[in-house]
């Protein structure tokens, strides 16, 4: 995928540069890498955002304060679904591909396509909804 990818980039960038479109050369040369890295970087902050709310949810747990569900497992990516507790990036990347097929609908069913703990039930029941 990524030589397909390159491949198109530069033929893009030579045949520009051979029908004399210099600027437009030029921004295509700086736009690509530029918007690839601000999706990587939007990634980043998306995910630092979750750790901070799943670190906030483990404490609150811990005090018995009630905690607003926040993770929906049907719609978030698995770099997002690794971050629960209990959770492996294998399994997360199972989930996200068993997702696209059919939707979860239950607690059970999410913890054993996870092989969660069953120590973790009670927090991970409190951070996912459905």
């Amino acid at each position: 995928m990524l030589r397909v990818f390159l491949f198109i980039y530069f033929f893009l960038f030579l045949s520009l540069i051979i029908n004399k479109l210099y600027i437009y050369a030029l921004f295509s040369l700086i736009l690509i890498p530029v918007f690839i890295f601000v999706n990587i970087h939007r990634k980043n902050l998306k995910i630092e955002e979750y750790k901070i709310k799943i670190e906030s949810a483990k404490k609150r747990f811990n005090r018995n304060k009630k905690i607003v569900p926040f993770i929906n497992v049907n719609q978030e990516a698995w770099y997002i679904i690794e971050l629960i507790p209990g959770v492996s990036r294998v399994r997360a990347k199972i989930l996200a591909n068993a997702v696209k097929k059919t939707k979860i609908k239950t607690f059970e069913e999410f913890a054993n396509i996870c092989d969660l703990d069953p120590a973790l039930y009670n927090l991970d029941r409190k951070i996912i909804k459905f």
